[in-house]
């Protein structure tokens, strides 16, 4: 069985209401990557399982995705409130002892009220309170960090399924970080260290 054929039917397993008519048609020559980089560009039933969005602008692109995919209608999502901490928290004053360790002198024309946040550091900020919301409504993550794009499958499917489901999306994105979060064993086995209160 081809890859792509595989990664077809893992998505099937873990969203059962998708077809195999809801997927590009498995072409010999075609490469894994290519074959799911189609589905998600070409085909609209792909927006309903997969959110994505560039890391410059991904959480609010994120926010409009997430609210499209079915298990957000399931589950009653919404991460707007996340977003809003999220973003006061990027570009709002902060605290005093975050102003001190990141300003090393007293130019104020710099102090703008605007904090400077490496782009590591947004990303696992965004990332990690996006998660910790999903995780305690139960809602299972599979996440992809490229270089400039942030992908999440979320499905309350069974962790043997997440599982397999991870493994060929590792397969896809060799070159990304492709990590599965499971609701259950959150927040014991998950050491967030960006969550905002």
């Amino acid at each position: 069985m081809s890859e792509p054929v595989q990664l077809r039917d893992a998505l099937i397993n873990v969203f059962p209401k998708l077809t195999p008519k809801d997927f590009p048609e498995v072409l010999n020559t075609e490469s894994l990557t290519t074959w799911f980089n189609v589905w998600l560009e070409e085909f609209p039933e792909s927006e309903k399982y997969v959110a994505s969005g560039h890391v410059k602008d991904w959480l609010w692109e994120l926010e409009d995705d997430i609210g499209q995919l079915d298990i957000a209608n399931k589950y009653d999502l919404d991460l707007s409130t996340v977003v809003q901490r999220i973003s006061y928290y990027l570009s709002g004053p902060g605290d005093e002892d975050e102003q001190e360790l990141e300003t090393d002198h007293d130019d104020e024309d710099d102090l703008d009220g605007e904090t400077e946040i490496d782009p590591d550091t947004y990303r696992a900020i965004c990332l990690e309170n996006v998660l910790d919301e999903l995780l305690k409504k139960g809602i299972n993550a599979i996440t992809v960090e490229l270089d400039q794009q942030i992908i999440l499958i979320l499905s309350d499917a069974n962790a043997e399924q997440l599982d397999v489901l991870t493994s060929l999306i590792s397969d896809v994105y060799p070159e990304g970080e492709v990590n599965f979060y499971q609701a259950e064993l959150y927040p014991s086995h998950y050491d967030f260290e960006n969550i905002l209160e």
